[in-house]
């Protein structure tokens, strides 16, 4: 596999014939290059969720001549290593991602989806968002090409411009929902405050641009009986994702959050541990409580670590790389959505502790532990049995009128 810009990559390109370059390879037979490129921006995509196959042909079997021919895909194939690693093309998007090949200097006078492209490479963020962002401005930017609004100087983009490019990218995707409207609005928006810091855009165009309205489903919990079926099940089969699965659940971290604690981040005795969070846009440390129900595990991780280690690396076990909070959440789906059939995803063991807490504790001492800022968060998102709750207790008021 050979790495390329922006995450991507691309596998090492094989020509047909095989015996290409040999003396006696047949020059009556279609010739090609074929290699799959891979966009981690479009790993939802079932069109490219397994990468895009791309062929060449260029023009190699009008070269009547073996030694010509021979030649000629030699330097296709340099080319095309050279075009996709050195300038960031991207043959999903069909666009050059690297802002040193888009313009040295940007300026109000800039196409505005340049100018977008420019900012991406600009914009501060953790690598997952950026990739979230870019994947955005990838079906933003085909959008707007499709209405050939792409070469619309910044200074002149309005409102109108991206709530038109944002309704046409229902047509250019496989799945659009309203909620996918405002994460493109969102990253975009994100995009046009750079430029405007660059004194580039005048204005951020987006914020024009009304939210559609989402229904806010209920979150899908484990119940029961689906507890103990996954506790028996991994605890039998899977005991490292067994044991990260309970200190998950009582540890008031996001999964990423938990993925990113070193053996030098717990504290045993005070039973307390420290992460890394992110708070709207600043990073800091916090220490977090350590439960009692779960410290044996804890100290059981943090005796298999050695100096320096993250708790849960490779296989959940303690080891020197930082994992992908994705590497979790796809075990989840292999072993408990698909083979127990259970539908909740793993975040949902977040909500379910957070819930339990809360009608143990109280929102105050739920949203502490969850290092919540207010009592609403924990109240709107997380709580998710604290309205029937607050029912069940408006019920049994025996305020009579006489």
């Amino acid at each position: 596999m050979i790495k390329l810009p922006n995450g991507c990559s691309m596998s090492t390109p094989s020509v047909y014939p095989t015996n290409w370059d040999k003396p006696k390879a047949s020059i009556k037979k279609i010739w090609y290059i074929q290699y799959y490129f891979y966009d981690p921006a479009f790993k939802h995509d079932k069109r490219y969720k397994y990468g895009k196959k791309c062929i060449i042909k260029n023009g190699i079997n009008r070269i009547k001549t073996l030694k010509d021919r021979q030649e000629n895909v030699r330097e296709l194939l340099e080319t095309e290593v050279r075009t996709l690693k050195e300038k960031g093309y991207n043959p999903i998007t069909d666009r050059t991602l690297l802002p040193e090949n888009i313009s040295g200097d940007i300026s109000p006078t800039t196409p505005f989806i340049e100018a977008l492209y420019y900012a991406l490479d600009k914009l501060k963020c953790t690598p997952e968002n950026k990739i979230s962002v870019r994947c955005s401005l990838n079906y933003f930017s085909k959008s707007a090409i499709n209405l050939k609004y792409d070469c619309i100087p910044i200074k002149d983009i309005t409102k109108k411009y991206i709530k038109s490019i944002l309704d046409h990218c229902y047509k250019i995707k496989s799945y659009w929902s309203a909620n996918q409207f405002n994460t493109y609005k969102k990253d975009i928006s994100s995009l046009f405050t750079l430029l405007e810091e660059f004194e580039v855009a005048s204005h951020n165009p987006t914020k024009g641009v009304k939210k559609q309205k989402v229904v806010k489903r209920i979150r899908k919990t484990l119940t029961e009986e689906e507890r103990k079926k996954v506790n028996d099940f991994l605890r039998e089969t899977r005991y490292p994702f067994w044991r990260f699965i309970h200190i998950f659940f009582h540890s008031g971290a996001r999964i990423k959050e938990l993925l990113s604690v070193k053996k030098e981040d717990v504290d045993l005795a005070n039973q307390k541990y420290k992460c890394i969070i992110l708070k709207g846009k600043e990073y800091k440390e916090e220490l977090r409580t350590i439960k009692d129900v779960v410290l044996l595990l804890w100290q059981e991780v943090v005796s298999e670590a050695n100096k320096n280690e993250y708790l849960f690396s490779v296989g959940l076990r303690p080891g020197i790389s930082n994992i992908r909070r994705e590497q979790a959440t796809r075990r989840w789906r292999r072993h408990i959505k698909a083979k127990l059939n259970i539908n909740a995803d793993l975040y949902s063991l977040k909500h379910l502790n957070t819930d339990e807490t809360t009608a143990l504790l109280g929102l105050k001492d739920a949203a502490a532990h969850n290092s919540h800022t207010n009592i609403k968060t924990t109240e709107t998102h997380y709580a998710v049995g604290e309205k029937e709750r607050q029912h069940q207790r408006l019920k049994q008021v025996q305020n009579s009128f006489a």
